[in-house]
């Protein structure tokens, strides 16, 4: 597994194997950023659910100015500490935290500008989260939030955040909104 963009293109990036984790192929990867490349310069990026760190070590490639990676798998938060040490991010462009995705989202008081949900298959949280992201208000005006999931479709819109893209990939799906306020 690379980092396929940007600044450190081509540096590898650990714990493809790590378990309770199914890191993003690279070519989902690849196609996913072409989607939403204008949306990650200096964007302010949550990885939630972030198993090895892949999208959001991607997001900082590709100019994206802080990512905040949560994982409530102590192995994974070492891997992902790990990555950022190989790649040499700069401290003030990165949080890793240690937390269940629920008890993270009641604490933070952050906004984001891009915002990376890809939990466990066996989860259903999505259509949940999504409005808890939209109640919370964890996504800045214009923000994004892309969804990796296996199983069915997510409806069009939750609350101010509008469905822009949705793409299909063999059992995989990437669903992308964007919040439009009104």
């Amino acid at each position: 597994m690379r980092i396929i963009s940007g600044k450190y293109r081509g540096k590898e990036v650990f714990g493809y194997q790590l378990e309770g984790t199914r890191p993003t192929q690279d070519r989902i990867k690849e196609s996913l950023f072409a989607m939403i490349q204008n949306e990650v310069g200096d964007a302010k990026v949550l990885d939630l659910f972030a198993g090895t760190g892949n999208l959001g070590l991607e997001a900082l490639s590709n100019g994206a100015r802080h990512c905040t990676f949560v994982d409530n798998n102590q192995k994974a938060v070492q891997t992902i500490k790990k990555n950022i040490h190989n790649l040499n991010i700069p401290t003030d462009q990165h949080k890793v935290i240690l937390s269940d995705y629920q008890a993270f989202l009641n604490q933070d008081k952050e906004s984001y500008d891009v915002i990376f949900l890809d939990p466990p298959y066996r989860y259903t949280v999505l259509p949940e989260l999504l409005n808890d992201l939209v109640t919370k208000e964890k996504i800045t005006s214009g923000g994004i939030v892309v969804c990796e999931y296996e199983q069915g479709n997510l409806i069009e819109s939750v609350q101010n955040l509008v469905q822009i893209k949705d793409r299909k990939y063999g059992y995989k799906r990437i669903t992308i909104y964007k919040r439009e306020d009104t």
